[in-house]
């Protein structure tokens, strides 16, 4: 098996934590699990995809110990489909704005 190369500029936390996120541009409001983060984003699961580059405001259910605030601005990285029969369909990478 090839081993991956970490392309991350800091490490990342495990913690689960149920978030709500808003599209900036049009409003809509959607619920998601946030599955880990790190000083410069997070990865989180939802019924719905993002489009790379998008805006989105996130609110987390528990403060999060990085940022020290319960809510942040984010960019969407990539954002794709999961395959595992899980509730959510999709996966999302966003960076902190």
């Amino acid at each position: 098996m090839d081993a991956q190369i970490e392309l991350r500029k800091s490490e990342r936390l495990n913690r689960l934590s149920i978030i709500i996120i808003e599209e900036e541009t049009v409003g809509n409001i959607f619920f998601g699990l946030m599955h880990n983060e790190s000083r410069n984003g997070i990865y989180f699961v939802s019924l719905t995809g993002f489009q790379p580059v998008e805006i989105i405001n996130i609110k987390f259910d528990n403060p999060s110990p990085i940022l020290i605030k319960d809510a942040c601005r984010a960019q969407v990285v990539w954002s794709k489909g999961i395959d595992d029969n899980s509730f959510y369909g999709y996966g999302t990478g966003v960076q902190y704005c």
